[in-house]
């Protein structure tokens, strides 16, 4: 078959399928067609004006008599003067003070059967080849009612012809022609792919609009694009378009007015919301719901939330039956007005329906109101709960919480109510299961209440509570269609090492976790200024050399520092080297960071009078302004933070998981000009990196876990078998509790503290058990959703989650910060280790542990370190000492005990006891003074050597008795 002929029969195949199976007629040109410059069908549009608007053509009729068909189409085109074709179509248009509609949309709730009627009557043809000016053919025109709504250019793949060739006949066609500014969307696609423009003119008008990374059809023998002419092109998606889905963005002092038509994942989301939720309201008379919708960074998230919000505010059951009385759309940007509120103040329809709460005092006023939809922030969401709890008013309302990223904060840590001991020099954890809005979402639940959660990369806790994605729009899609750079496709490379050395011996080092001890010592020499000097000339050259010149000169870069002490270092250095440099182009420096009291001066450190802010000005406002060019950020801008003119990345700070998808993804932006990214980490942390963004890159990689009831009896159990705690040490501090008698409270906790202490004499154990009831909280916060706990176990509980904390004193971090005054670096280099490319590796789907740092078992010693070779490139001597100390913790009775003993609870093993297994295996490096091994980030972080030979032990003995198969 010859080219032209196989891209024929694919059109014929086509539009068959629209005549077939939707029912379309075809249109003839020289009947149908008036031979204008509009390409309106003049006699099919009138013949709908006449049979669904019979009484106002009368009207019409009577002062224009046979002349009134020409007055509707004068009125028409020079109504297209003003606005496009589709707002007309929606809006209707006036002919001598007589108002017409040019289509009726699908009635949002069953008022009547008037309503069902005149959308019926709405007509789609199909004119295939339609001659144009210039002697010119599109391959096929949709029309509705008479008029063009949808152009369509195919190609054929194995006539050597693609997609990209119907985009650039669309970009070389004469745009002056009406049938390319009438029609509301143009479709260019070949057998395999699609792209579409609501204004065909140019090539990056063209967006994609595929269902995933590869097509596939649904029928079998079908084309892969068959979801285009089975699906989008049905008559209710396409009359859902005109009365729903399209937005105009009216002229600005930047751009001239646009339109702007979804993406197919978009459609494909909200309409599955929408159909869900009612099919549950229709057959269970409840809208109770959990939905995770996990679209990427560029999905168009705020424009998504915006559909759903609109579409949902206008569902109905039957003609009587709202099925929400209120909708709270919650972002994560401390700043409506830039965003959610820019994008549904297109929504025009929706103007008096949308209020913003901007401060709590507004947003508790908006809820008394019973406002329809409430635009607000996350950190509100405390607020709003207790509003509708304790007013009885509320709580018969059906609501929705439309959420944008439920598990995180601006700052980058989520909020949680449970705190760990140390936790000032524990690793951070972004995807913290104790996530304070999914706690609060489990109390929450009830049969009145919608949640849908938007997010990037949820947790394991999100995905537990949420269940399964309802939708996916993947990082790997959103990198494949351009709508974000892949900043993870190769990174610079540096490792710090150090030396430290302290002249006064540290006093009571038995109460500090090793653990503890070298994340400070760690953490100390990051914020050595010797080593800060060397590091920002290192950035400053390959800003010069690398960056500058990115984004036509208007490249900015991300400093992350590794604390809020480092990150004023660094930003003093960087200032008066910039200054000293006299660059012949604006180059400025600011820097993010939450309030603090330096350890040192004792000074109050504050953002506004570090970087001059102006009284109410927003640090990010100020590094809008094309002068600023660098900000160095400590625990803050890391997520959450949207600036497109971002291209370059220096990392001080070790970052891995979540964290680290979260912390590069500040830059994948797309901006005009912005082809590339710069990302170079001086911490060593690149192969941690390029596993994170494998894990995420195809969307979660969790699966949801059963809520299991036995679990927590068991955890209970586990506690108790300590012996700590008499029944009546616990009725009387849950008495002084309840009763607000804190000193009698404190005082007998003090001691229950004292006795902890003589009970468990190392500190490693005193951790882990302070573990145990954090988890026994998280677990008991989870599963009380699903379970009725008696008296008795809530009350152990409630008494658990009174003394977790308080067991060890916090205090002792102060002390250890005393003692690390007198630790100096006695010797640091930064070696270079060149830019390491991402190969990208499909991700495997497993059950996550919620706060396991323990990787997934190995098989046997051999075979673990022969990986940790291929990934970390340790030496014979290391591999010999890694032997030597498994073998060795293998042959210890109290490890095996343990294990035999938890056997049937193996998340205990990984999540909790390895923390004390780890800790052995510390103490038999330092037996054999390799204490400096055992702080170099490849051992030492999480998932790293350490972590690993805790996990190969315990999953070797579990085999050893049986538990577990390789």
């Amino acid at each position: 078959m010859a080219r032209h002929e196989k891209e024929k029969a694919f059109q014929k195949h086509i539009c068959d399928y629209l005549i077939n199976n939707h029912k379309y007629k075809k249109l003839n040109q020289a009947n149908d067609i008036a031979n204008d410059e509009y390409y309106i069908a003049k006699e099919l549009l009138l013949e709908f004006i006449s049979s669904t608007q019979e009484t106002k053509l009368k009207a019409l009729q009577k002062d224009y008599g046979k002349d009134s068909g020409d007055e509707i189409i004068s009125a028409l085109k020079d109504e297209l003067n003003i606005k496009p074709l589709w707002k007309i179509m929606r809006d209707g248009f006036s002919v001598r003070k007589h108002e017409f509609k040019l289509f009726f949309p699908k009635p949002r709730s069953n008022t009547t059967d008037k309503s069902q009627k005149l959308y019926e009557q709405n007509s789609i043809k199909i004119k295939d080849e339609l001659v144009i000016k210039g002697d010119k053919r599109i391959d096929i025109v949709l029309y509705l009612n008479g008029l063009p709504i949808i152009t369509m250019e195919l190609k054929h793949e194995d006539a050597g012809q693609y997609l990209e060739d119907a985009v650039l006949q669309y970009t070389k066609r004469n745009h002056k022609d009406k049938i390319y500014q009438l029609p509301f969307l143009h479709i260019a696609l070949d057998t395999s792919e699609v792209k579409v423009a609501t204004n065909p003119s140019s090539e990056s008008n063209f967006l994609w609009f595929n269902q995933d990374l590869e097509n596939k059809p649904i029928t079998d023998g079908e084309y892969p694009v068959e979801y285009m002419y089975k699906e989008v092109l049905s008559f209710d998606s396409i009359l859902s378009y005109l009365s729903f889905y399209l937005v105009y963005v009216p002229k600005s002092e930047k751009n001239e007015a646009f339109s702007i038509f979804p993406r197919y994942h978009q459609i494909r989301s909200t309409n599955r919301l929408y159909d869900d939720i009612l099919n549950n309201f229709k057959t269970t008379n409840s809208i109770a719901g959990k939905y995770l919708i996990n679209h990427s960074a560029g999905s168009g998230k705020t424009l998504t939330m915006s559909w759903t919000a609109d579409k949902l505010h206008s569902l109905y059951k039957d003609s009587e039956n709202k099925a929400f009385d209120m909708i709270f759309l919650l972002t994560d940007r401390k700043s409506l007005d830039k965003n959610i509120s820019d994008e549904l103040g297109n929504f025009t329809h929706l103007k008096d329906v949308v209020k913003y709460a901007k401060n709590g005092e507004n947003l508790k006023k908006l809820i008394q109101e019973k406002s329809s939809i409430i635009v607000s922030t996350a950190q509100k969401f405390n607020i709003i709960t207790e509003e509708l709890k304790e007013n009885s008013n509320l709580s018969k309302l059906r609501i929705a919480f439309i959420i944008d990223e439920a598990h995180r904060s601006q700052d980058g840590k989520t909020s949680t109510n449970v705190k760990s001991p140390f936790s000032e020099y524990e690793t951070e954890k972004y995807d913290d299961p104790n996530d304070e809005i999914v706690d609060k979402i489990e109390t929450l639940e009830n049969k009145n209440i919608t949640f849908i959660a938007y997010t990037a990369t949820p947790s394991q806790r999100t995905v537990t509570l949420f269940e399964k994605p309802f939708d996916v729009y993947s990082e790997a899609q959103a990198i494949h269609e351009e709508y974000i750079l892949d900043v993870a496709s190769n990174i610079i490379s540096y490792e710090t090492l150090f030396n430290m050395d302290s002249k006064i011996a540290l006093k009571n080092e038995k109460l500090y976790p090793k653990g503890v001890i070298k994340k400070a010592l760690q953490q100390r020499a990051y914020e050595d200024e010797g080593l800060i000097q060397y590091k920002a000339e290192v950035m400053l050259r390959i800003f010069e050399e690398k960056i500058k010149d990115l984004i036509n000169g208007k490249a900015k870069v991300m400093v992350v520092a590794s604390s809020r002490v480092a990150g004023l270092t660094y930003f003093k250095i960087l200032k008066e080297k910039i200054f000293q440099r006299k660059y012949n182009f604006p180059c400025k420096i600011l820097y993010a960071f939450s309030n603090f009291t330096h350890p040192q001066t004792n000074d109050t450190i504050s953002e506004y009078d570090i970087n001059d802010l102006n009284a109410g000005e927003l640090i990010e406002d100020r590094f809008e302004q094309d002068d600023y060019r660098i900000l160095v950020v400590a625990n803050k801008f890391q997520t959450g933070f949207n600036q497109p003119l971002l291209a370059g990345m220096f990392l001080d700070k070790s970052v891995n998981d979540i964290n680290a998808v979260q912390t590069l993804s500040r830059l994948n932006r797309c901006a005009k000009g912005k082809n590339e990214t710069v990302v170079v980490d001086f911490t060593n942390s690149v192969e941690k990196i390029f596993k994170a963004f494998n894990k995420y890159r195809e969307g979660t990689p969790y699966e949801p876990q059963q809520p299991n009831y036995e679990k927590i009896l068991e955890l209970i159990t586990q506690i108790k078998s300590y012996k700590l705690f008499s029944d009546d040490i616990i009725k009387e501090v849950l008495k002084y509790h309840d009763e607000n008698s804190d000193a009698l409270k404190m005082s007998l906790i003090n001691k229950i503290r004292t006795n902890f202490n003589i009970v468990i004499t190392d500190i490693e154990e005193r951790v882990s058990f302070v573990y145990l009831l954090l988890k026994l909280n998280t677990q008991y916060q989870f599963l009380k959703s699903f379970f009725t706990f008696n008296k008795e176990l809530e009350n152990f509980i409630r008494f658990c989650e009174i003394i977790d904390t308080q067991l060890i004193k916090k205090g002792n971090e102060s002390e250890l910060l005393k003692a690390l005054k007198n630790v100096g670096l006695t010797k640091a280099n930064v070696i270079f280790h060149g830019e390491k490319k991402f190969e990208n590796k499909k991700p495997k789907t497993r059950n996550g542990g919620g706060g396991n740092n323990t990787p997934p078992p190995k098989g046997t010693i051999s075979s673990m370190l022969e990986d940790l070779k291929e990934e970390y490139k340790i030496s014979d001597e290391e591999a010999i000492i890694i032997r030597e100390i498994c073998e060795e913790k293998l042959h210890d009775e109290s490890i095996l005990t343990t294990i035999h003993n938890n056997q049937d609870d193996e998340d205990y093993l990984r999540v909790y006891y390895s923390s004390e297994l780890r800790a052995s295996i510390v103490r038999s490096y330092e037996d054999r003074e390799l204490d400096d091994k055992i702080i170099e980030p490849i051992y030492d972080d999480k998932g790293a050597i350490l972590d690993t030979m805790t996990g190969t032990i315990i999953s070797q003995e579990l085999f050893n008795i049986g538990k577990l198969r390789y």
